[in-house]
């Protein structure tokens, strides 16, 4: 069969969509090669904004046709945009941008499928009802998962790994069953729609005046993405052309270069976007490698709207969250802002302004109809759950009995090095006494001679208590033990399954022994131990955190501090960029 033949499968979505071996990788490996062609057209921390963008991107135009099903998901980043953590995004823009990506999709005439994932935090039942109340409006096809983790009691289930993002094995399954279904599923009803090209509009910075300075266009990529980004550095003014008047600003999209390890931290690329005319002032925050960043105020061009970029700015951030405090902390400024294209709507659309009682949506009870219902194809997780509990079950003694055995093996031999360390020096303590008594009886002209011997022997004393303490101090770092037992557990099916176990335990045992080191250098300021530099061996010391245990232990805690972000997928990345750039190493 020819390709021109095939009927496309489309992926709309964040980081659930492009996660390694999850949903998109389900639904490409069991879809027909000969009947279909699939396209993941989703992108990580984004919302419905990123996904009605990318239907209207140029690019993705020649396969928006001959289309058998659309795949979407959103509702987890639209719950998280509304949190605290962010900007806050109100309800009612959530709504509005809903509003609009859903007539989009209905426009293609085919098969949609909306998956609502499971994210109970926030204002996520209110969320989640407008995507079900457009599903309703528009005949599209839904999968409510977070419904079905309520109805089975799984809701503590899906919070055990990663709240944000469910079981790889679990959405792999998922898109296995969807396209066995993709017959199943039902057309989205018929509606009249408006004029899309007076509606909304993609441009690029080509297409705007460059009043100051210079921009310059280039192609970058990596291993998901490829772009043609255009870079504005602080030199630069770009000005819209007067027929852009009265269009409001929905997005940018931009593309910032990666973050990279230096000196042992991830230092994020921040940058800042400012957008300013007669009546508004707006700067955006960039700080993704690829990002569709939403406005969440309105912001309508007239003749006088500039665009520049600024790096005298601190991130606009709640410094009392704990992971904004990472980003804040691990941030690099840039002068520059490399930008994609800028998403806009027509302000005099009807379709801008909705108007919707939130208040009595809470309260009413939405349900799907039957045949656009399609709860029936998610997996068995209950039975995935049933299986796991009773095997942590008979397992999980036997688990903590092996690792109790490993931590006193430990203890015993940290112990027994403490002795030996402690007899050493109270053999040299002798040795200096006897040392000190003998000049105390040799006559005055003979007692520098002696002094002198005397100095160096203690500096030999100090040497030999202080030799090899900083490797072993390092050793004794979060990201050291961490990175150690990721790596003896990754060799065993079973080590895998008790990781989450042993990395938990070494995590709260660090904490423990921390808080009782700094209770103890409180009431006893000497008791305090030195700076590493002052060790004998800090040099030598150092190489343990270019160790390949010593970094997997440090990708580890920084994916724990940005979860919510995907960090946890950024993980696997890094660690297969570890793993490879240690190979290389040892070639």
């Amino acid at each position: 069969m020819k390709k021109a033949n095939k009927k496309n499968v489309i992926l709309l979505g964040g980081s659930n969509s492009v996660a390694l071996n999850g949903l998109n990788y389900g639904i490409k490996k069991w879809l027909n090669k000969d009947k279909y062609e699939f396209y993941n057209l989703a992108l990580g921390a984004c919302t419905a904004v990123q996904n009605l963008y990318e239907l209207h991107r140029l690019k993705n135009q020649s396969i928006l046709k001959n289309i058998e099903l659309i795949v979407t998901e959103s509702n987890i980043n639209e719950i998280n945009q509304n949190s605290e953590v962010h900007e806050k995004l109100p309800i009612e823009i959530i709504a509005r941008n809903l509003k609009w990506f859903y007539e989009k999709l209905a426009a293609f005439q085919t098969k949609i499928l909306v998956l609502i994932l499971p994210y109970p935090i926030g204002n996520y039942k209110i969320i989640n009802k407008i995507h079900k109340k457009m599903c309703i409006e528009y005949g599209f096809n839904c999968i409510d998962m977070q419904e079905y983790y309520e109805c089975k009691n799984l809701v503590e289930f899906g919070k055990r790994i990663d709240v944000a993002h469910q079981q790889f094995s679990i959405m792999n399954e998922l898109g296995k069953r969807i396209v066995f279904n993709l017959e199943n599923f039902k057309f989205s009803r018929p509606i009249k729609f408006l004029d899309e090209e007076k509606l909304f509009k993609i441009v690029t910075p080509a297409e705007l005046e460059c009043v100051k300075g210079e921009i310059s266009k280039q192609v970058v990529k990596n291993s998901l993405f490829e772009e043609v980004i255009y870079r504005i550095d602080n030199s630069t003014i770009l000005k819209f052309p007067k027929h852009f008047s009265n269009w409001r600003i929905v997005s940018i999209h931009t593309w910032n270069s990666q973050g990279k390890f230096v000196k042992g931290e991830h230092l994020i690329n921040y940058s800042k976007c400012i957008f300013e005319n007669r009546k508004f002032s707006l700067s955006k925050d960039v700080n993704f490698s690829n990002l569709v960043v939403e406005f969440h105020n309105d912001f309508i061009v007239d003749e006088d709207t500039n665009i520049f970029v600024s790096n005298n700015f601190k991130p606009e951030v709640e410094e009392h969250h704990q992971a904004v405090r990472f980003w804040m902390s691990n941030s690099k400024i840039h002068n520059y802002v490399d930008l994609v294209s800028i998403f806009l709507v027509y302000s005099g659309s009807n379709c801008y302004n909705m108007r919707i009682n939130f208040k009595s949506l809470l309260a009413e009870n939405i349900e799907i109809s039957e045949e656009y219902n399609f709860n029936y194809i998610l997996p068995p997780i209950e039975l995935y759950k049933e299986i796991i509990d009773e095997y942590c079950a008979a397992m999980d003694p036997k688990k903590f009995d092996f690792l109790q055995k490993q931590i006193q093996d430990l203890k015993n031999e940290r112990q027994e090095l403490e002795q030996n360390n402690n007899q050493q020096i109270q053999s040299l303590i002798i040795e200096k006494n006897i040392m000190q008594d003998q000049i105390l009886k040799l006559q005055n002209n003979q007692k520098s001679v002696f002094i002198k011997q005397l100095t160096t022997e203690s500096k030999i004393i100090s040497d030999l208590v202080t030799l090899n303490l900083a490797k072993a101090r390092i050793q004794n770092q979060l990201s050291y033990k961490l990175g150690q037992a990721m790596i003896v557990n990754s060799k065993s099916f079973f080590g895998y399954i008790r990781m989450p176990f042993v990395l938990s335990y070494i995590y709260d045992k660090h904490k423990q022994e921390q808080k009782i080191y700094q209770e103890k250098i409180k009431n006893d300021p000497s008791l305090a131990l030195p700076p590493l530099e002052d060790y004998p061996d800090y040099k030598e010391a150092l190489k343990e955190k270019e160790c390949l245990t010593y970094k997997l232990g440090q990708a580890l805690i920084q994916a724990n501090k940005i979860w919510y972000g995907g960090g946890y997928i950024k993980l696997l990345f890094e660690i297969r960029k570890l793993k490879r750039d240690f190979r290389n190493k040892k070639i």
